[in-house]
């Protein structure tokens, strides 16, 4: 998940999703959402808003590829989980801490 969310109704949803997930013995962990949404899985690729549906979908020049950006960012989160699970780093290209430069 991203960060805990302090605003409107979401918050309280978030929540009281939360506390039943664990409850129920899973481990629930909240990481930044820093470029998830911005930055094409794997190979690092900045993204741009495109189609008549400009809000939701992205495009990756790079690759010439159209994907959903709440897909592309949960694919990213999953990326950053791994990496931490497996003693490793976050992934470069999500890390606020690196500098960012365009993959050629």
């Amino acid at each position: 998940m991203g960060t805990a969310s302090a605003v409107g109704s979401y918050a309280g949803f978030q929540k009281s999703l939360v506390k039943k997930v664990r409850e129920l013995g899973y481990l629930v962990v909240f990481r930044s959402e820093y470029n998830t949404s911005q930055k094409f899985p794997i190979e690092g690729y900045q993204t741009s808003y495109s189609g008549s549906n400009a809000i939701r979908i992205k495009y990756c020049k790079e690759l010439g590829v159209h994907i959903h950006r709440d897909v592309m960012a949960a694919e990213n989160m999953v990326d950053i989980l791994a990496a931490e699970i497996l003693g490793l780093k976050r992934p470069n290209f999500l890390d606020k801490t690196v500098s960012q430069t365009v993959k050629k």
